[in-house]
């Protein structure tokens, strides 16, 4: 899964990055702003084929790197197409 940088959104002061991977749409946002509460944590956003939502916020959970947050996301995508596929 490759993802992009979408848009740097100034209203919510957050880093929009995007890329989907069978079906399943992905967000990792990040704050670039250093005063932000959030600044230097980053939080997903999971659109599954069928229309769900999962989210970092929701299962409260934030990530220190982009990297750290990307493994989380493809591999939790991995082991929801292998319990499909059962």
């Amino acid at each position: 899964m490759k993802m992009r940088l979408l848009a740097r959104n100034m209203w919510s002061d957050y880093d929009t990055y995007i890329g989907r991977k069978k079906g399943f749409t992905v967000e990792i946002k990040t704050s670039f702003r250093t005063q932000h509460e959030d600044y230097g944590l980053f939080q997903y956003f999971i659109k599954t084929p069928t229309g769900e939502m999962k989210s970092a916020i929701k299962d409260n959970l934030s990530f220190n790197s982009f990297n750290e947050c990307f493994d989380y996301v493809d591999g939790w995508i991995d082991q929801q197409l292998k319990i499909k596929t059962e």
